[in-house]
């Protein structure tokens, strides 16, 4: 195939058995047995055992003890059979494993924040470090369960003869105008004979797809909203009159990017937060009140947070009635 790959991980099989081959990826698990070194290398087709013995290739074992979990590998050797006892059902590559002949590290990870396999992992550590959180098995199960559905929809859409077209934007904003959006372009591309066409909306959110936030805002009570609000008058105000206080004015706080109120000092997290495109979608305002100084260490804002998730939902049902559409 190239230099560093004959074949993908997941593709490696027992009809390979005796061939010799080069394989690339990322170093899920390293197992130390004894001498004998276990490698689960995997990439976005699945996952291969390699195993380095130091009596076969002294060198790659040298390299071996080096790795650590999501440092980027390159080996080759010989694809071999497992014993039965050692046959692992669960993945498809569990008939076989790699002799190793040749390793070389090819890139090398800092520790890790958290372990690609730990399902307790808060979602403000997950949205940080969220190149790691899109190598995990269920957001991968996710991105292509996602790009399957969106197939679909063009391959059916397309067979109406109808012309696909994107919009870019917030979720709020796609709520709110995509009909009249919708409208627009279809008259638009059909006084400019292009015919009908469908919209697909790309949303711009925190989670991997789907449209995030907007269910928050829908089960929340306003009335129920305005009297959590005075657990945080003190330091905040909204209306028409409202002026900057402890913390900024939360006027249009929905859809708004942080630390964008002029002439209120921010702390550095909040404007770094906005300077990185961090913006106070529904989704975002749900979790961030839930504990602000997990969320945004740093933050000037002391509150301890609202745990009772329906408060969060009236919150935010409130303060909405304060944001422009």
């Amino acid at each position: 195939m190239n230099r560093w790959r004959d074949l993908y991980c997941g593709e490696v099989s027992r009809e390979r058995v005796g061939e010799t081959l080069s394989v690339s990826g990322w170093v899920g698990r390293r197992r130390d047995h004894g001498g004998l070194i276990f490698i689960d290398l995997r990439d976005h087709t699945g996952i291969v055992q390699l195993v380095i013995n130091p009596e076969r290739a002294l060198e790659a074992a040298k390299v071996a003890h080096d790795i650590r979990s999501e440092f980027v590998v390159h080996a080759r050797g010989e694809v071999v059979r497992r014993a039965p006892e050692a046959v692992n059902p669960n993945v498809p590559t569990g008939e076989v494993e790699i002799q190793v002949d040749e390793l070389e590290i090819v890139a090398r990870s800092e520790p890790l924040p958290f372990q690609l396999d730990d399902e307790g992992v808060e979602e403000p550590v997950r949205l940080r470090y969220r190149y790691l959180d899109l190598r995990r098995d269920r957001m991968q199960r996710n991105l292509r369960l996602s790009a399957t559905v969106i197939a679909a929809i063009r391959r059916s859409m397309e067979a109406l003869m109808l012309l696909p077209t994107v919009a870019w934007e917030r979720p709020a904003g796609l709520l709110d105008f995509a009909p009249r959006l919708g409208e627009l372009w279809s008259s638009a591309f059909m006084i400019g004979r292009i015919g009908h066409t469908f919209l697909f909306g790309i949303i711009a959110a925190t989670a991997a797809f789907g449209i995030a936030g907007s269910a928050v805002a829908q089960e929340g009570d306003p009335k129920e909203g305005a009297e959590v609000f005075k657990k945080c008058r003190a330091c905040h105000d909204v209306g028409p009159d409202a002026k900057n206080k402890v913390g900024p004015v939360l006027n249009d706080i929905v859809g708004r990017k942080a630390g964008t109120i002029e002439g209120f000092a921010y702390s550095e997290a909040n404007k770094t937060g906005g300077g990185k495109g961090l913006t106070w979608t529904e989704d975002v305002l749900f979790k961030y009140l839930e504990n602000p100084l997990a969320f945004m260490p740093g933050t000037k804002m002391a509150f301890a947070g609202l745990k009772d998730p329906q408060d969060r939902k009236d919150l935010i049902a409130f303060l909405k009635q304060h944001t422009k559409k």
